[in-house]
C-alpha cells in the first residue's frame, strides 16, 4: 500500500513543480509584454514590438493552460493517494490517474514544443526588450520549454510502458 501511494504521490509532487514552473514562465512573458507595450513609442522598434507583444500573449495564455491542468492532476494525485477507500476496493481511479498522467504530458509535450517554436530565433527580441537584464528570460523560457516538453515525451513513454507491463503481469 505504501508503494502505490508513493507511485501515485510522486508524479503528483512533479506535475504541481510544473504547475510552478508554467507560473513563473506566465509572469516572465508578462513581463516582458509590459517592456514592448511601454517600448511602444519608440518609432525605431514599433512594428517589433507588437510583434514580441503578441508571442508573449500566446505564451501566457498556454503557460497558463499547462498551469492549471497539471495543477488540478496534482491535486487527483494527492486525493486519490490519501483517500483509502479508492486505492483498496478500485483501481479504476489508479487507471484514471494513469490516463490523465498520458493526456497532460501529451499537452505537455505540446506545449513546450509549441513554445520552442515561437521563441526560437528570438533572442535579440528578448535583449532588446529586457531593460534591467536582471533575469536570462531567453534561456529559461526557451530552455524551459525544451525541458517541459522532455518531461511530457518522458511522461507518455513511462505510462506506456508502465501499462504494457501491467498488461502482462495480469495487474
Amino acid at each position: 500500500m505504501i508503494r502505490t501511494r508513493l507511485t501515485i504521490l510522486v508524479p503528483a509532487i512533479v506535475w504541481l513543480a510544473l504547475a510552478s514552473f508554467n507560473s513563473a514562465i506566465s509572469h516572465f512573458a508578462i513581463i516582458l509584454r509590459d517592456n514592448a507595450e511601454s517600448d511602444l513609442i519608440n518609432t525605431n522598434h514599433a512594428l517589433l514590438d507588437l510583434a514580441f507583444k503578441s508571442l508573449m500573449e500566446r505564451i501566457i495564455v498556454v503557460s497558463v493552460i499547462v498551469a492549471l491542468v497539471s495543477a488540478s492532476l496534482s491535486i487527483f494525485g494527492t486525493v486519490l493517494a490519501i483517500h483509502p477507500r479508492w486505492l483498496h476496493q478500485d483501481c479504476r481511479y489508479r487507471f484514471y490517474f494513469e490516463c490523465l498522467q498520458i493526456m497532460v504530458g501529451l499537452i505537455s509535450l505540446s506545449v513546450g514544443g509549441y513554445i520552442v517554436g515561437c521563441v526560437h530565433g528570438s533572442q535579440s527580441w528578448f535583449e532588446l526588450l529586457d531593460s534591467h537584464g536582471h533575469l536570462p528570460y531567453y534561456g529559461i523560457i526557451y530552455y524551459g520549454a525544451v525541458g517541459q516538453a522532455s518531461f511530457g515525451s518522458l511522461v507518455i513513454t513511462v505510462s506506456f510502458v508502465r501499462f504494457i507491463i501491467c498488461d502482462f503481469c495480469g495487474h
